[in-house]
């Protein structure tokens, strides 16, 4: 009896060290995010979805996304929220440029802004629900597990004829 108690001590003080070192040992690097929620990038769905934000670039020129983020709430364990910025698209490219999983009153508002908006002509958003609204250079949206947009930058070369 004693001897099985010994042997349960030791692995016990064996797993606390180990929990213990790994507490105190600092990154080393920063990781991609591991969720698939996370998953940035080019997109073939201009879909609005819940969670997410895109951006499509409509027109006949091309521009550049800047995209900026306030938290909104306090976020609860397991809550992720991720975005790039600096995204150059060319005409009829689509970008799932930001994501947050927020729970109710919780997430994240990203406001997107074209630089050099020169050749902005209009700027549409559509929320999950499919309701558009007119929008404009600078706009900022609401995404979490309940919300979601996809927004359109529309930019012309004034007096290109199709």
């Amino acid at each position: 009896m004693r001897r099985q108690c010994a042997l349960t001590c030791v692995l016990v003080l064996a797993s606390l060290s180990v929990l213990a070192a790994c507490e105190q040992s600092a990154p080393t690097a920063l990781q991609a995010p591991t969720s698939a929620h996370l998953a940035l990038g080019p997109t073939t769905d201009g879909t609005p979805a819940p969670g997410r934000l895109k951006v499509c670039m409509i027109g006949n020129l091309g521009g550049t996304l800047t995209v900026d983020r306030a938290q909104v709430g306090i976020p609860t364990p397991g809550t992720e929220s991720s975005f790039t910025s600096g995204i150059t698209l060319a005409p009829g490219d689509c970008y799932e440029i930001a994501s947050d999983n927020g729970a109710s009153g919780i997430g994240s508002n990203f406001t997107l802004t074209e630089t050099p908006s020169s050749n902005l002509v209009v700027v549409i958003a559509e929320n999950e629900n499919g309701v558009s609204t007119k929008s404009g250079n600078g706009a900022t949206f609401l995404v979490n597990s309940f919300h979601g947009y996809t927004v359109a930058f529309e930019n012309r070369l004034h007096g290109h004829v199709h």
